[in-house]
């Protein structure tokens, strides 16, 4: 059937060709990446996220996938930069912050990561906490990471204001755990090792 038939525009092979990306709804092209997924076929779901991404930029759930499918091929470079897209369209959603702290970490620590990649880990932690203050013990645990990877390696050996950072750090996940029974083993894990 051809437009003409169905009334609705597009609908024949002519002009859409069948594609499902072209409709910016989002519907059909979900359907298809779930089905690819399923079908053990990431490269190619990957690949029409992108196709779909390039007519709808700021679909945050298709960016979200597409750093899902990028992490679990460990393409941790490509994720970074879908997450860096969704900082764009919600800037002040706290969780974007902290995936993309959690990338550069793990990009950080690696056998080809660099100081700076801490730094800014760091820093994009600190600003989750600072959107999200109450009860976000991932960006607290996330700052003390890159405080103990900053200070402990070569990468970071002159970071002073890691000894300011971690004593605050250490009382906000004390005060976040409350009388949780988890506190004692919270207490074990802060405590200097003797």
């Amino acid at each position: 059937m051809g437009s003409a038939a169905t009334g609705r525009p597009g609908s024949g092979r002519g002009q859409g060709g069948g594609r499902a990306f072209a409709e910016p709804s989002g519907e059909p092209h979900a359907a298809q990446v779930a089905i690819l997924r399923a079908q053990g076929r990431p490269a190619e779901a990957s690949r029409r996220l992108c196709e779909h991404l390039q007519v709808v930029c700021s679909d945050a759930d298709a960016w979200l996938e597409l750093h899902a499918l990028y992490l679990a091929r460990q393409q941790a470079r490509r994720a970074a930069f879908c997450i860096e897209e969704l900082i764009l369209v919600n800037p002040m959603a706290y969780m974007y912050h902290i995936r993309y702290a959690e990338i550069l970490y793990t990009l950080g620590c690696g056998d080809k990561g660099t100081p700076e990649q801490l730094r800014s880990a760091r820093k994009y932690f600190a600003h989750a906490l600072e959107l999200n203050p109450q009860g976000n013990t991932r960006a607290l645990f996330g700052l003390l990471l890159c405080c103990a990877a900053l200070s402990g390696s070569k990468k970071g050996a002159k970071e002073r204001d890691t000894s300011e950072l971690v004593p605050f750090v250490h009382a906000k996940l004390l005060e976040a755990y409350g009388q949780s029974p988890m506190r004692p083993m919270l207490v074990g894990v802060l405590s200097p090792a003797p």
